[in-house]
Parts: C-alpha cells; structure tokens; sequence
C-alpha cells in the first residue's frame, strides 16, 4: 500500500471507524485459512521445515507500481531497515489447492506455515510478529539453477509503534498494530537437493484497503534472505 507524505496536512471533522468488526473479519479470515491449509504434514518431495535470515529495507511505493519502478531504476529506498528470522514448516496442501495445480500440470505446489519475528530500525524501532500461510509453486529450472516463487498471505503484529508507517489523512498521528502480512518471493538455488537457497522478498503490511485499517496504511520492504531446507 503506498504511505501517505509525512507532510499531508490532517483533515478535521472525521472520526476513526470502530475496530472491532476489522479484528473480527482479519480473526474469521485466519481461521479459514487454517481450516483450508491442511495438517502439519507435508508432500514427500518436500522438506520438513525451511529456517530462514532476511534483511530487509522499505521503500516508497505502491505495491502494484514497485515491478515498473524497479525496472526503470526508480524505485526510491527509505532508512528503514529490518532484520528477520523466519520458520517454515510443511504442511500438506489442501484438496482443492492440489488439483487446481493437477489441473494445471503443477503436481509439486507445496504449502506451509511461517513464524517470523522482525526488529526494525531506522525510521522506526519496534519489533514484529508474522504469520503467513506460505504456497510455493514448482520450480523452473535452468541447467543447475532452479527458480521458485512463493506467495504468503497472514497476519502481522507490530511490538511497538509502527512509525514508518503514516495513519489516515484525517488522524496522521494515528498508528495500527494489527494488519494483513503479505509476502511475495523468489528462492533461489543451484542443483536438485540443495539445501541452501537465496530468498528475494517483497515484504508487505496492509490496511487491505479499510479492512483492518484505513486505506492508505502500510508499509513495502524489498528484502533479501538466506534460506535452509532440512
């Protein structure tokens, strides 16, 4: 989600929205998802747990706009930096999820579970809790490097205030702990059991456009990652 200038001028007049039926959606949202993932098994082919080291650094941008930014060599860092620890464990994939990916030739899509604890600093210092569930597609291979994406979707809470991260334009001052937690990331690794890997990361907070915080709240971390499979 794009962040609002530190020097938008506040408008009067409006109040903050309740809430609770925002924590209330985010908490049945994350119960479905845990119906839907499945038990803490995981595809044969497939690790038991990943254990992963990210750093990461925020940027000025719009989710959708960072691809065109990054391209054209315009995509603007902010000192915002984070360190991260994360832990994956395997789980099988849903019914449906499988044969979706049957369905489309992509009979390896694995799924799992993530924990990760941030410590930010810079623009802001607190800490962070994530937790995603994690679906990785079938790598694409190139001689010896192997390429695969990942897409995490969750919950985020920061332990402390998020100052990075501007309120509304009616109460700037405001920050939101509670929000959604995407990542989107691409492993990288040399040869067929490699237990070592390079993570790229887009690291993403989000007020989901009012559903658990006004639009406009957010944050973007471009992120980079080292990335054990065992």
């Amino acid at each position: 989600m794009q962040l609002i200038s530190k020097t938008t001028p506040p408008k009067t007049g409006c109040a903050v929205a309740d809430s609770r039926p925002r924590r209330i959606a985010l908490a049945a949202g994350i119960a479905l998802a845990l119906l839907l993932a499945g038990g803490p098994s995981r595809a044969a082919d497939e690790p038991r747990a990943m254990l992963s080291l990210y750093a990461g650094q925020g940027v000025d941008a719009n989710l959708p706009d960072m691809p065109g930014k990054w391209l054209r060599g315009a995509l603007r860092y902010d000192p915002s930096y984070f360190a991260a620890i994360g832990w994956h464990a395997a789980t099988d994939p849903p019914s449906w999820l499988a044969a979706f990916g049957d369905a489309l030739g992509a009979s390896q899509v694995a799924t799992g579970w993530e924990v990760i604890g941030v410590k930010h600093h810079g623009l802001q210092e607190n800490g962070e809790l994530d937790l995603a569930w994690l679906i990785r597609v079938p790598p694409a291979v190139w001689g010896a490097l192997r390429m695969r994406f990942g897409f995490g979707i969750g919950a985020s809470y920061a332990l402390g205030t998020p100052r990075y991260e501007d309120g509304p334009r009616f109460a700037p001052a405001r920050r939101y702990r509670l929000q959604q937690y995407n990542a989107y990331e691409l492993d990288w690794s040399v040869g067929d059991h490699s237990a070592w890997s390079v993570v790229t990361r887009i690291h993403h907070r989000s007020g989901v456009f009012g559903l658990v915080a006004p639009p406009r709240v957010g944050s973007n971390f471009v992120t980079l990652g080292v990335r054990w499979q065992y």
